[in-house]
């Protein structure tokens, strides 16, 4: 699954090799060597600018997971490193429950699971968003929301029936971030932004009032890995140029195909020569 996604997200670990182990039901893996630390440690205290710009790569790597099915289900700041400082590039970690979406029952980490998790229901993409205002939470004041809690039982009655308030007067940290961050921790899924690719925006403009992020490497990804939508003929042909090529078709099969236009207008497809 992660091997899978790695493939062209620059904010997901690159998975080499995955394998079930010999007379067992465990499996493993080897990923790239990452040398970093965990977002944790390196956001600095008060610099909610650093931080959101952090936390907007995050968003990224959710939307691209989420557009591919996947929902990983176990975010928190352990399991997202920060590598090449000083230009910050953030790695998502660790797709181990991903597989449970269609599972009910509870699982995650506590203090990140979202509270339909804690009433058994089924999971989707929102509850990856709940986990990411948690961090930004965590990231921006220091301590988890329910950090006086003290049990289990109580952190998870709270995340039923008291909704998260990120206290005014943390650093500086303005009140369209302190609106985002509750949003993403609402108690209903519905209440929450409706997918990862708005809160990147929105962390990049600033709430909608500064100048978008000129992040090339994410920009990139968002854009050569979107669904073809539309022009059924023209991906027609394309489908039919792969599957003679696969077939080894000599007469159908041309050695390239072009797909050529000016972005925004009708493509046209080309048989290379």
């Amino acid at each position: 699954l992660q091997a899978r996604l790695a493939e062209v997200d620059p904010h997901v670990a690159r998975v080499y090799d995955f394998e079930r182990m010999a007379g067992g039901t465990e499996c493993f893996f080897t990923m790239e060597l990452l040398s970093g630390r965990s977002i944790a440690e390196v956001v600095a205290s008060g610099d909610w600018v650093g931080t959101t710009r952090l936390l907007a790569q995050v968003a990224h790597a959710l939307d691209y997971i989420h557009r591919h099915g996947v929902v990983h289900l176990d975010l928190k700041p352990s399991n997202v490193m920060v590598t090449g400082e000083p230009d910050a590039r953030v790695k998502v970690l660790d797709f181990g429950i991903a597989g449970m979406k269609h599972t009910k029952g509870l699982f995650g980490t506590l203090t990140y699971i979202a509270p339909e998790v804690v009433h058994g229901l089924m999971p989707d993409h929102r509850a990856d968003l709940y986990a990411l205002g948690v961090m930004a939470f965590e990231l921006l004041t220091g301590r988890t929301p329910y950090a006086d809690a003290k049990t289990r039982a109580e952190i998870l009655r709270r995340k039923s029936s008291r909704p998260i308030v990120f206290p005014p007067g943390i650093g500086g940290v303005p009140p369209w971030l302190r609106a985002l961050i509750e949003q993403l921790c609402s108690i209903a899924p519905e209440g929450r932004p409706v997918d990862a690719i708005e809160v990147a925006r929105l962390l990049e403009r600033g709430g909608g009032t500064g100048a978008r992020s000129t992040d090339t490497v994410t920009t990139t990804s968002t854009v050569t890995t979107s669904k073809f939508v539309g022009r059924t003929r023209e991906l027609d042909a394309a489908i039919a140029h792969v599957r003679a090529r696969l077939e080894r078709r000599s007469v159908d099969a041309k050695p390239c195909l072009l797909v050529t236009g000016p972005r925004g207008i009708e493509l046209d497809l080309l048989d290379g020569v």
